[in-house]
């Protein structure tokens, strides 16, 4: 059953807010699965990144050993592909578009990459050098 909301300038803002997350809703309804893979992926993507974004705060030519940030990474990205690349598979063989399903799959393979790049970057623009 489908609600038409007609908004007027009387409209309280809330009220507007709350409306406007309905198209969230309904995608979620019809492709569940779809859905939670990019989310997962994007979650996935967004914490390596953050986690990542230090580096670039570290004074310039500062000398490096990142054991802990590595751990961190890997454990996210093995999260991540566990979480991730199962519900994508789902998504591809149940629900169409089958290509955002696919982004998914790919998303949830790819924090590593993402996390290893922010790091060399983070080398290159600050000259960091890695302990042993």
């Amino acid at each position: 059953m489908r609600y038409v909301v007609l908004m007027s300038e009387r409209t309280p803002e809330a009220y507007k807010w709350v409306a406007g997350r309905g198209r969230v809703y309904a995608a979620f309804r019809k492709r569940p699965l779809t859905v939670a893979a990019l989310a997962t992926a994007i979650l996935a993507h967004a914490v390596v990144a953050g986690v990542s974004v230090p580096f670039f705060q570290l004074p310039e030519g500062a000398e490096i050993r990142p054991m802990a940030w590595a751990a961190f990474v890997l454990l996210v990205s093995f999260l991540a592909l566990v979480l991730t690349v199962p519900l994508g598979v789902a998504a591809v063989m149940k629900e169409k578009p089958r290509i955002c399903g696919a982004i998914g799959v790919i998303g949830g393979l790819t924090p590593f990459i993402t996390a290893i790049e922010m790091l060399s970057l983070a080398q290159r623009m600050k000259g960091l050098e890695m302990l042993p």
